[in-house]
């Protein structure tokens, strides 16, 4: 028993090389390898004992989780992995309720139409927000705070109430 605890221990004091690295550190290693191997990073590349293809994909689900300061994210552009990743992956950043739910009362306002769901406004898929909150909301998934703030746009009370008509 003393003796895994000991590997363990020994393991972790490994690993902690790769851990405790600083952004600036890792990014900088990042646009050497770039520059100097003139290849794209990949999932596991390491580079000088760090796993900066981890880096990246760490950087990458911050990113889609809105998580990245501006600063940061503009270094990381300078990455052409990151840059190419973005494009390939078709990432979006994970936006929160109310931006997209605020977004969807001005388009009613403005524009005095329903969305539908292939809906774009403002560069944010609101007709594909509203569908996903029908799906939650059909699986009792949805806040009651939240169900009462969709209720108030126009599209939601058409949809739910046309729902079951269509339905043999």
């Amino acid at each position: 028993m003393l003796m895994q605890l000991k590997t363990f221990q020994k393991r972790i004091k490994e690993n902690k090389k790769y851990i405790q690295r600083d952004f600036n550190e890792v990014f900088n290693l990042c646009l050497e390898y770039e520059n100097t191997a003139n290849k794209l990073i990949e999932n596991r590349t390491i580079y000088k004992n760090v796993k900066i293809g981890g880096f990246i994909s760490d950087k990458l689900n911050d990113y889609k989780k809105n998580k990245l300061s501006q600063d940061r994210l503009k270094m990381l552009m300078q990455l052409k992995t990151f840059q190419k990743r973005i494009k390939e992956n078709k990432i979006h950043v994970v936006r929160n309720f109310n931006e997209v739910y605020n977004l969807c009362l001005e388009y009613e306002n403005t524009t005095n139409k329903l969305i539908k769901s292939e809906t774009i406004y403002k560069d944010i898929k609101i007709g594909r927000f509203i569908g996903h909150k029908i799906t939650a909301y059909n699986k009792n998934k949805l806040s009651p705070d939240r169900i009462k703030l969709l209720i108030q746009l126009k599209t939601w009370q058409y949809r739910i109430n046309n729902a079951n008509k269509f339905i043999d």
